[in-house]
Order: structure tokens, then sequence, then C-alpha cells
């Protein structure tokens, strides 16, 4: 669940970033709200633990691209 994807604008949390570029059958705020709550859900079980400045710019970033900024 705290698996990273580096991407050249940088380090995001790997689920909300790809979901985002399938819009056509991903409602991204609804992923972005269930990927929150299972991390709240599941602290402490995963490593490494949940850096909230990465989900930030992660959330930030599928936002970015669900409104089909370009890079």
């Amino acid at each position: 669940m705290t698996e990273i994807t580096d991407r050249h604008r940088g380090t995001f949390y790997d689920w909300p970033v790809p979901l985002a570029e399938k819009t056509e059958w991903v409602n991204v705020e609804a992923f972005i709200e269930a990927f929150r709550h299972a991390l709240e859900h599941h602290k402490g079980r995963y490593k490494p633990a949940v850096d909230l400045g990465m989900l930030d710019r992660t959330v930030v970033e599928a936002r970015r691209i669900t409104r089909g900024e370009s890079e």
C-alpha cells in the first residue's frame, strides 16, 4: 500500500497517480478518499510508514492528471 513510483515530476505513492490516468473508469476523488481511509485504518502495518507530505503531493499530482494538465 505504501509502494512508490518515481516520475519526472517527483516521487509519489503508486496507486493514486496511475489510477488518475484512467479517468474514463476511475472516480479519482472517491479513490483518494478510500486510499486515505485505508492508510489510516492500517496505520503501523506497512513499512515504511506513511509520509504525509508525500501523500499530499500524490493527491495534488493525481488531481492534476485528472484535470488533464500537461506535465
